[in-house]
């Protein structure tokens, strides 16, 4: 063999193995990738699984400890919470994932919504709490500040889910869970017997600690606070008002429900039916912890085209549907082991009720990842639009099922899932994919001009008297 063919064959080796490193490389790169996602995702559901587990408990004590008619009035007053805190959520929360926070007039407007959110929201549900008489008056204003905290903690862990910091909220999950169960466990052995007031002083405390744990965990670019004169709030309450309506919609609803089925059979029945939600919480959990993920992932993805967004939300959707319904399941299979544990031994929990708020879950991850991928890509009105219906078609399916079919109260959740099942089959099929044609469409005249603006530029080149060439 001669040197140039030993050359070749030299020359060809290193070519082979460079393509086989290369290869090797792509496959550990999209290994990394698959693992770093599967670890966010994890994050997610987990933050959402610690934060679950502290209504979980407190729920729980409140069964134990106030019996069903108290679960059924703590449960309306925390309704009122989620309420004002889906309300941050969407306004603030969602607004500075997609604006620019680092922006010093847009953190300001953000500011200056979230502040007053917090502070509104306090007083409201201090003042109605007590005019309505769910609470005493002495009780009203501890239940307004829990209110509020609750509000700016919220904010916190969005800021953390916005940098998809998703461990961090964890931690401050962890922080509230841990200062709830300390707090709760200490007023027992002093006093014997957990009341209201402990109830609600507990969420005080155990935000607020949760809320200075996340602000030490933000990241250093995060930690700032911007001067709210000048600031861009009429920005921020632009973007923000349809997802603050939109996350609004469903807090809402479940308020209404809440407050029809108390007028329709009471505190007892309501409290019952409550308690079979708290028993199947873990799927609705995975929900909104995916959820959250979800829309964080999308607004990540600007440059993707909605037609390839598409499938990646129909797999998520898949996933978390036959996920809920397995839960369901394993949750009545466990119903005669630890049911009791959950009422101790008060009342039984019902089997339909219980699996009926899985299916509810499931209904509502149909359309949880299409109404956030159409939030990310601007369809907030139209979004909107599909929750009002879906409050509608819900609260309509309840009252017929209970005033005219005079149906059991445990098929509640049921009547419930018609709304998120029908909506998000109309959120696809009517929102995103018309939505994708039209970005497709958008894209191949843009194509169109650029390649007319380079034949005119050839063209005059081309032309006597134009261009010269470098030879000339």
């Amino acid at each position: 063999m001669t040197t140039s063919h030993i050359g070749q064959e030299q020359s060809r080796s290193r070519r082979t193995d460079a393509a086989a490193a290369d290869a090797a490389a792509g496959g550990s790169g999209r290994l990394g990738r698959i693992v770093a996602k599967v670890q966010k995702v994890a994050a997610a559901v987990s933050a959402e699984v610690v934060q679950s587990m502290t209504s979980f408990l407190l729920q729980i004590i409140a069964v134990r400890e106030l019996s069903a008619a108290g679960l059924g009035v703590f449960a309306l007053l925390y309704s009122c919470v989620i309420l004002s805190t889906a309300v941050t959520t969407g306004m603030v929360g969602d607004s500075l994932t997609v604006l620019d926070r680092h922006d010093a007039s847009v953190r300001g407007g953000l500011q200056a919504v979230a502040l007053t959110i917090a502070v509104v929201g306090g007083t409201v549900a201090c003042v109605l709490s007590g005019a309505t008489g769910l609470i005493s008056w002495d009780l009203a204003p501890l239940f307004g500040l829990a209110a509020t905290i609750f509000v700016l903690e919220e904010l916190i862990r969005r800021m953390l889910m916005a940098s998809l910091r998703f461990w961090f909220v964890v931690a401050v999950d962890t922080t509230c869970l841990v200062v709830t169960a300390f707090w709760l466990g200490l007023f027992k052995v002093l006093d014997g017997q957990l009341v209201m007031r402990d109830l609600l002083s507990s969420l005080v405390v155990a935000q607020l600690c949760g809320l200075l744990v996340g602000v030490v965990l933000l990241p250093r670019a995060e930690r700032w606070w911007a001067t709210m004169r000048a600031s861009r709030w009429r920005e921020v309450v632009r973007y923000g008002r349809w997802r603050a309506a939109q996350q609004a919609v469903r807090p809402a609803m479940m308020a209404a429900v809440r407050t029809i089925v108390i007028v329709a059979v009471g505190t007892t029945l309501f409290g019952e039916l409550e308690a079979a939600r708290v028993f199947a919480a873990p799927a609705m959990l995975i929900v909104n912890g995916v959820g959250s993920f979800l829309f964080a992932s999308y607004a990540a993805r600007r440059r993707s085209t909605l037609r390839e967004l598409i499938p990646l939300a129909d797999r998520g959707t898949g996933m978390l549907v036959g996920l809920s319904l397995v839960l369901g399941a394993v949750s009545v299979a466990l119903l005669p082991a630890v049911g009791d544990v959950i009422t101790n031994g008060k009342f039984e929990l019902d089997p339909i009720a219980v699996f009926g708020w899985s299916v509810y879950a499931a209904a509502s991850a149909v359309l949880m990842p299409y109404g956030s991928l159409a939030a990310v890509r601007g369809r907030h009105a139209a979004m909107m639009g599909l929750r009002v219906v879906e409050a509608i078609v819900s609260l309509t399916s309840l009252f017929l099922l209970l005033r005219a079919l005079h149906v059991d109260v445990s098929y509640v959740p049921y009547a419930l899932a018609l709304g998120s099942l029908a909506m998000g089959v109309v959120a696809r099929q009517m929102i995103l994919v018309p939505t994708a044609r039209e970005e497709e469409r958008a894209a191949a005249r843009r194509e169109r001009r650029r390649n007319a603006r380079r034949a005119q530029g050839a063209v005059r080149s081309a032309a006597p008297g134009g261009p010269r060439s470098t030879a000339d």
